[in-house]
């Protein structure tokens, strides 16, 4: 567990290198299926990670019972996916998921090769994900865990694809702050992962895509490093960043933001302006 919080090029996916899931790949009728089998370790594992979302106030949790997790992976997969890809239980311990079309978002974010295009396109299936509706909730679905190890990027359509669904919100947590949430994981990511000159176009690509001004302004407005305990899940999720470049970056972010917001409202006032006058005779 230390090795996967110290590896800041995986900050977010600390579960998966914690090894809770054996991970292989098969053929099925000419396709090919991501097999994830749950290790004989992983409860306990999962049980100890769920003790410290309580302790840091993350309102996320694993799926201990392998069971549970089965049934949210393949409804989850289903609901998103069913159109055009399979996912079923292997047997007792495991899920087949069909493997999707396109690349894995973080390795172009880790080379410096992610496009505005990608982000964009991530924030699009971000929120056609939160506009699927989840029986779980019995209100609009949530990721939990959508940083951009966990978008795939078709070249061909253009289009992104959320996949692995390990953790989930906790059920009381109202829709509105779950979605907010899964904002402000992508925006972590971002923060901590984008070099420098790539962190404002890619952050503002990814909420031109999502483009929910309500859940993105909430999400801005908690984009802060917090103290105390906090502060640990905070570096998990931007990857170990310094505070101060956090903070930077946040600053120049919604600088950047104000600009385009008095930039938009100027032609509205123009436009009203103009309205009041009287008609020219």
């Amino acid at each position: 567990m230390l090795e996967a919080v110290i590896d800041r090029s995986r900050g977010n996916a600390w579960i998966e290198s914690i090894k809770v899931n054996a991970v292989s790949r098969e053929a099925h009728d000419g396709r090919i299926f991501c097999i994830k089998r749950r290790r004989v370790i992983a409860r306990p594992i999962l049980a100890i990670a769920n003790i410290f979302f309580r302790l840091v106030g993350a309102p996320v949790r694993a799926i201990e019972r392998t069971e549970a997790w089965q049934r949210w992976e393949i409804d989850s997969f289903e609901r998103l996916h069913g159109d055009r890809y399979r996912c079923f239980a292997r047997d007792h311990h495991a899920i087949a998921a069909e493997q999707l079309s396109g690349m894995n978002l973080t390795s172009a974010l880790d080379d410096g090769t992610l496009t505005e295009a990608m982000a964009c396109a991530a924030g699009k299936e971000l929120r056609r994900a939160h506009e699927i509706r989840s029986s779980f909730f019995d209100a609009g679905w949530s990721h939990g865990d959508p940083h951009l190890g966990n978008f795939v990027f078709d070249p061909v359509t253009s289009g992104a694809r959320i996949i692995d669904f390990e953790l989930r919100h906790v059920r009381g947590c109202a829709e509105k702050m779950r979605h907010i949430d899964d904002v402000l994981v992508v925006l972590q990511d971002l923060l901590g992962r984008s070099a420098p000159d790539q962190w404002l176009s890619s952050a503002r690509a990814f909420m031109d895509g999502y483009e929910r001004s309500e859940i993105i302004a909430e999400a801005i407005e908690l984009l802060t490093p917090p103290r105390g305990l906090a502060s640990l899940w905070w570096s998990i999720r931007t990857s170990w960043l310094p505070r101060s470049e956090a903070c930077a970056r946040i600053a120049a972010l919604r600088a950047a933001i104000r600009v385009s917001s008095s930039q938009a409202e100027k032609p509205a006032a123009r436009a009203t302006e103009n309205s009041l006058q009287p008609p020219i005779r």
